[in-house]
């Protein structure tokens, strides 16, 4: 897969999240992205990738992605236009 840049997901974008912490699993369909920032300007779980901000649907999903971001690797898919996604 090719890595994102912020001007790949802009902001109403819809994204899937996917976390590696032991295995990989879902996280969250379609999430939307709220805003993407440039390498190393910091947040939770940012080292040298993107931060990207997104609208959550409760309390217990942010706290499993927040988890993931600190624990793991979150990774996030951009649904493909075929598949009903946004780009």
């Amino acid at each position: 897969p090719a890595r994102l840049d912020r001007e790949s997901i802009p902001p109403g974008a819809s994204v899937h999240v996917l976390a590696t912490v032991d295995g990989t699993t879902s996280l969250l369909e379609d999430a939307r992205v709220v805003a993407a920032t440039d390498p190393d300007s910091g947040g939770i779980g940012t080292g040298s990738g993107m931060s990207v901000q997104l609208a959550v649907p409760d309390i217990r999903t942010a706290e499993s992605v927040t988890h993931a971001a600190v624990s793991g690797t979150i990774t996030l898919v951009v649904p493909s236009p075929a598949a009903g996604g946004q780009r």
